[in-house]
């Protein structure tokens, strides 16, 4: 696999990551939502408001959920870098070499004079 396909199949994968990530997200304010709509209507009618477990399982699945997406992107985007570093690597060994048989021709061309 050459570097410009891999670098598209990571951003491809981490724009996936990235979209799951946000669901959760989205899904742990939800429930946070929710948890706080059912103390304030708790606290309406004068009844002490115990988190409920249901509430506070989601918010750790999610949560979890939030920070292993987290790693997978992290660990991602760290690939990516690499493998930008990595065609960086190459431009920049190909204008070396480029830039050498320049300065041999323009030597040779120079010692003709």
């Amino acid at each position: 696999m050459k570097i410009g396909e891999a670098q598209k199949a990571y951003r491809q994968q981490l724009s996936l990551l990235r979209g799951q990530r946000s669901n959760y997200v989205k899904q742990r304010e939800e429930n946070r939502r929710k948890m706080e709509k059912a103390q304030e209507k708790s606290e309406l009618l004068g009844v002490t408001f115990e988190l409920s477990e249901e509430y506070l399982a989601r918010e750790k699945e999610l949560q979890g959920q939030i920070d292993a997406l987290s790693g997978q992107i992290k660990k991602n985007e760290k690939v990516l870098a690499d493998l930008t570093d990595q065609e960086m690597g190459i431009a920049n060994s190909v204008v070396a070499k480029q830039q050498g048989e320049a300065m041999k021709e323009y030597g040779e061309e120079m010692a003709k004079c």
